[in-house]
């Protein structure tokens, strides 16, 4: 221990003190950009998060049909999901619903794409998933089948 920190011998000779052969100021400045980097720059590292989802329907898919989405996304906090009635997703179209778990009434026949977007806390990281769910008419059943 006696040969690692000779403040002792700087002391004296009124200079900084040397740790295993740099100086003190160096190390001190080399131990604070350390915890600058340690820290990013007090940004948290997130976990990408993961989208998944299922559905339900009432009325086997005939409208009006109320779908009820199961939400299985791992690593998010937050969701946006797009149930496939407007033209696409842009950064300019609302979701339909920002709910965890939502449910969505189709009231005309067709095919639609239903999308989920899972954000991690800063939403700095997100993922999509993307399912179709076909919604029949009820009084043309036979020719969606």
């Amino acid at each position: 221990m006696a040969g690692l920190l000779t403040g002792e011998t700087a002391l004296k000779n009124n200079s900084a003190p040397e740790i295993s052969g740099k100086s003190f100021k160096q190390f001190v400045a080399a131990l604070f950009l350390i915890l600058i980097l340690v820290s990013g720059s007090c940004s948290k590292n997130e976990p990408v998060p993961v989208a998944r989802f299922t559905f339900t329907a009432s009325q086997d898919y005939m409208i009006p049909c109320t779908v009820n989405f199961i939400n299985q996304s791992a690593q998010a906090s937050s969701y946006a999901w797009w149930f496939g009635t407007d033209s696409s997703i842009t950064t300019i179209n609302e979701p339909g619903s920002i709910a965890q778990n939502p449910s969505y009434i189709y009231n005309r026949p067709g095919t639609f794409i239903v999308t989920l977007r899972a954000f991690t806390e800063t939403q700095k990281e997100w993922a999509t998933m993307v399912q179709t769910i076909t919604i029949r008419d009820t009084l043309n059943q036979g020719f969606y089948k």
